[in-house]
């Protein structure tokens, strides 16, 4: 499969303060060209174009600089990842080169996601309805669970990993002060030695395997429904301040 330089890339120029000449050059050609090509019969209205003129140049000066900057971080960690060679090369590729194919699937997720989410927005006159609001919701909603709810998987497994292997540690130091014959002194001793190990088990069992504090989670999820929980009472109290007025 045929892998390229990110096309909008290729229009940062290579030399010392590359991207911020890019960044001139793409602001005065864009603006140049709304300017020149607009109806002559237009009053120029600058603000607007000014603005989409400097996000178009600004993006691709920052997404070339954000690209540059992943590659050179994984470069720094690529010695401490467990990888070989090819592996190296092939994640390093990933993050430098892009393909065809996963890059117009990803086109094709980012338009329908868009039209779904802006579907509401074909209501006119005002009239806003249920139905039309649900495929935004639904284009908006799950990705917002999918992003929260992915990462979170391998976190947990790791943590699970690492709270056996403690406990498994734990249970072996015990095995070991606790096997073979002793006397008092020893006793003494060992019992010392237990009472350390008994708590730091049980604060590795009580340790939770997700990585999240689930009491201030959920005071977060209710600190987050008290605004909507007052404007829903604000309008019932005006909806009864109608009734009783009428």
């Amino acid at each position: 499969m045929s892998k390229y330089i990110l096309w909008p890339h290729r229009l940062v120029f290579n030399f010392a303060y590359g991207r911020w000449c890019t960044f001139l050059f793409l602001f005065t050609a864009t603006f140049s060209l709304f300017y020149f090509l607009r109806p002559l019969s237009a009053e120029p209205d600058r603000l607007i174009p000014l603005f989409f003129c400097f996000i178009i140049a600004y993006l691709i000066p920052a997404s070339h600089y954000i690209s540059h900057q992943t590659i050179d971080a994984y470069d720094s960690l690529s010695p401490y990842l467990n990888l070989d060679s090819s592996e190296i090369v092939e994640v390093r590729d990933s993050l430098a080169l892009w393909t065809l194919r996963p890059q117009m699937k990803s086109l094709a997720i980012g338009v329908a996601g868009g039209c779904m989410h802006s579907y509401f927005l074909l209501a006119t006159e005002g009239d806003l309805r249920y139905l039309a609001m649900l495929p935004g919701f639904f284009a908006t909603f799950i990705p917002m669970a999918f992003i929260f709810l992915i990462p979170l998987f391998p976190i947990r497994k790791r943590i699970r990993e690492y709270k056996f292997q403690e406990l498994k540690q734990i249970q072996q130091h015990l095995n070991k002060l606790t096997s073979g014959k002793s006397n008092l002194e020893e006793d003494e001793e060992k019992v010392s030695a237990l009472q350390p190990l008994f708590e730091y088990r049980r604060e590795i069992r009580q340790v939770s395997e997700w990585p999240f504090d689930s009491p201030v989670f959920m005071r977060l999820l209710f600190y987050l429904t008290i605004p909507p929980l007052t404007w829903v009472g604000a309008a019932l109290i005006e909806r009864l301040v109608d009734l009783v007025s009428l």
